[in-house]
């Protein structure tokens, strides 16, 4: 079975974000945004974990995001039914990237599965994810660039944007 670690980090929120997966066999696969939010970053983690690994039969996701487990593996199968939307009629958050994340579950038999682990508790491979994400984030603040961002989380992280701009202009 390959087990894969994901995390994300805003430094603040929204703000720079980064995101990152690790392996147990050394691989790693990090990114970020000069702006988003954790969420974003969360997600992005665990999109680009099931893409890298798309082939592996056996694969189980440690994180210690509840939200991402949920959206990727308990959330997306009502939402998939509602037609993308929440028990509050509304569209759900991060549309963009939980529809790229289900895509990814349907074409693995959403055979894939996930494990919570609880954040700065000592995990290695929990605090490796960490430091990659946060140190994405921080790069990403001072200016450099790290890694990239899928084309669903950028959709998401427009329309946060644009969103916020628009209840802004009502006040």
């Amino acid at each position: 079975m390959k087990i894969v670690s994901t995390d994300g980090s805003s430094l603040s929120n929204p703000g720079p974000i980064g995101w990152a997966w690790a392996d147990r066999d050394g691989a790693v696969g990090v990114g970020g945004y000069y702006i988003g939010t954790n969420q974003i970053a969360e997600l992005t983690a665990v999109l680009d974990a099931l893409r890298t690994f798309r082939d592996e039969k056996e694969l189980l996701i440690e994180s210690d995001s509840q939200y991402a487990i949920n959206c990727a593996s308990v959330w997306v199968h009502k939402w998939r039914h509602n037609g993308w939307r929440g028990s509050n009629r509304k569209e759900v958050a991060n549309i963009n990237l939980i529809k790229a994340i289900s895509d990814e579950m349907l074409a693995r038999g959403d055979n894939a599965k996930f494990k919570w682990v609880k954040g700065h508790s000592g995990d290695e491979y929990n605090e490796k994810v960490d430091s990659l994400a946060n140190g994405a984030a921080c790069k990403w603040k001072e200016g450099g660039e790290v890694g990239s961002m899928p084309e669903a989380a950028l959709k998401d992280i427009h329309k946060n944007i644009e969103e916020k701009s628009n209840q802004e202009m009502l006040f």
